[in-house]
């Protein structure tokens, strides 16, 4: 595989804190098989999931990312980056991320573990005909890296998959009347509260109405430094235009601007004790 720069999806959790999304798992029968050798120890990896998303330089086309992991993922992880970052960082599952163009022309491959610090990806061309099937619907085949060191950092794999591939839907525009019922809804009111301590840096506030883990974080040292870095990264004119609350569990649908530009987001809440809490957000530019 030649190396290659992989561009990076515009996405960013605010305020550094990511968790597993909210949702039970589907029942996942094991449908890979293989290793992934990664700091001296081998993970034995038994699922392989897919779904096609965006292509990152042309939005009207689709790639297919392929996860083959230890762990079944929860299946709305797969479409978001960041998510599948921060399940890993949790130790929630060990994997590798595969991301096909359509044909096949080439191949990007993301390591996903809390076994090494930083990032292991690489980008460039491959031997198509290691994918035996691979159709919109459906991808089967084998992938294989010889131990390959990458500074302080080791890793191999040899692995087999055979999946159906999720047809992308694009989540639905939100309309008035959802609009106007999220201005209503608990889970919205306790997140632009929160927005606002952090925009206006009012501790005593953000300690009010911030979550149990963001209030650990606010014990450390270095919190005054990252407040900085997470009130300069956060859009203006955050509006909320769907609220879709479930049990404890709350997904909102927001949007903003950064230098006159729009962006869109997506934030969970989740509810402990009667009070709704932010448990992450991501944003990225509109298309």
């Amino acid at each position: 595989m030649t190396p290659q720069p992989i561009p990076e999806e515009p996405q960013m959790n605010a305020l550094l804190a990511a968790t597993l999304l909210p949702g039970a798992l589907l029942a996942a029968t094991p449908n890979a098989s293989g290793t992934l050798q990664l700091q001296g120890a081998t993970i034995a990896i038994k699922y392989a999931q897919a779904v096609q998303v965006p292509d990152w330089f042309d939005k009207t086309k689709f790639r297919t990312r392929l996860v083959v992991s230890d762990s079944p993922v929860p299946p709305a992880a797969l479409y978001e980056d960041m998510e599948l970052m921060s399940l890993a960082r949790e130790g929630k599952f060990h994997g590798i991320q595969f991301e096909i163009p359509a044909g096949a022309s080439n191949l990007n491959m993301n390591i996903l573990s809390n076994k090494i610090d930083g990032n292991i990806s690489m980008g460039g061309s491959f031997d198509s005909s290691s994918l035996k099937v691979f159709t919109p619907t459906r991808i089967e085949g084998a992938l294989s890296q010889p131990l390959k060191k990458m500074g302080d950092m080791q890793y191999a794999y040899d692995v087999r998959f055979a999946t159906d591939i999720t047809p992308y839907a694009a989540p639905a525009t939100p309309t008035p009347a959802d609009t106007a019922a999220a201005a209503k809804a608990a889970s919205t009111q306790a997140y632009l509260a929160f927005t606002a301590a952090v925009r206006s840096g009012n501790k005593t506030q953000m300690l009010a109405l911030a979550s149990p883990k963001i209030r650990q974080m606010m014990d450390q040292p270095d919190f005054a430094e990252k407040l900085k870095f997470v009130q300069s990264m956060m859009p203006a004119g955050i509006r909320v235009l769907k609220a879709e609350e479930i049990g404890d569990d709350a997904k909102l649908t927001v949007t903003g601007s950064e230098e006159g530009k729009a962006k869109q987001g997506t934030v969970t809440m989740q509810r402990l004790n009667g009070k709704w809490f932010l448990v992450k957000e991501s944003w990225k530019s509109s298309n």
